[in-house]
């Protein structure tokens, strides 16, 4: 799988190169030069990075794999027997992108793991090089956590990588700025139409079209929008840096300053889990995120 997953991910970085040098001869204003570049050099990175790790923990992969093996089936702290019937797959597969739902949400309204998301919302121009924009710590955050739901349900743990993996497949589509509406696909699917609104930075548009591959989650939970005015693309406050390494740590960096300046232990644990809008001491965070210090 992990092979798979890395040729993927290097055809995906060829499709988002080939579409920025279109772009480029286009004259087209959802792309910038420094931009794209960081956002290609970040995803290609990442993609030797893990599979560098991979390569390491490899002994200690096997001897998991081999202690799996030993029981009588290969996921055996499991609630339910599921057989592998097409409802198995269908139900897979929306509760994939319904669990995609909620651990997207989460990123946006917890410090701790929006120190590492904020690197795919840092891009200011909109284009598929964004969609390969993420950050080599997901690991670290155990976004994959809410997964393991899903496998402690009855799901393969195979079955479960290989549909999120289709799915996020799907998503980098939807990091297409020229693509036009999709008419009635528009009710139920995440098209670049409405995950475009989810990358503007516009107050009346934050926190909104969290969907991977559908978007009834957010009509259900009530964080879809439209766009209705012109989007700005990107942070509520830009990182101002093109420097593949600086995008890589600047979330965790606002993310220390802002633990820096909480007074105890009960407010830095607010702060980590907080939503990046709301923490206690508001004014004293926002002058730690400008470099200042409390009067």
């Amino acid at each position: 799988m992990e092979q798979i997953s890395s040729a993927i991910t290097f055809t995906l970085i060829f499709l988002a190169a080939t579409e920025s040098l279109i772009l480029l001869r286009a004259k087209r204003n959802s792309i910038e030069v420094n931009e794209s570049l960081t956002s290609l050099f970040i995803g290609g990175t990442k993609t030797i990075f893990y599979g560098a790790l991979a390569a390491i923990a490899a002994p200690q992969i096997l001897e998991v794999v081999t202690l799996i093996k030993s029981f009588n089936s290969p996921w055996p702290f499991r609630i339910f027997e599921l057989n592998q019937t097409w409802i198995y797959w269908i139900c897979l597969f929306l509760l994939c992108d319904f669990t995609h739902y909620w651990e997207h949400r989460l990123k946006h309204k917890s410090n701790w793991f929006w120190a590492n998301h904020l690197v795919h919302h840092s891009a200011r121009f909109y284009n598929l090089s964004v969609a390969l924009r993420l950050g080599w710590t997901g690991v670290l955050t155990g976004g994959v956590i809410f997964y393991f739901a899903l496998v402690l349900f009855g799901f393969r743990p195979v079955d479960v990588a290989f549909i999120v993996l289709v799915q996020k497949v799907y998503q980098f589509f939807t990091h297409i700025d020229w693509c036009p509406r999709l008419g009635i696909l528009e009710s139920f699917l995440v098209t670049p139409t409405h995950h475009r609104v989810h990358h503007a930075c516009n107050s009346e548009y934050l926190d909104k079209n969290f969907g991977g591959v559908f978007i009834i989650f957010d009509r259900i939970f009530g964080t879809f929008a439209v766009e209705t005015t012109p989007l700005r693309i990107g942070l509520v406050e830009p990182l101002r840096s093109n420097n593949p390494f600086f995008v890589l740590v600047s979330g965790w960096m606002r993310l220390i300053a802002r633990l820096n300046m909480c007074r105890d232990w009960r407010e830095a644990a607010y702060c980590l889990f907080a939503s990046p809008n709301q923490f206690a001491g508001t004014k004293r965070f926002l002058m730690a995120e400008r470099g200042k210090a409390e009067p």
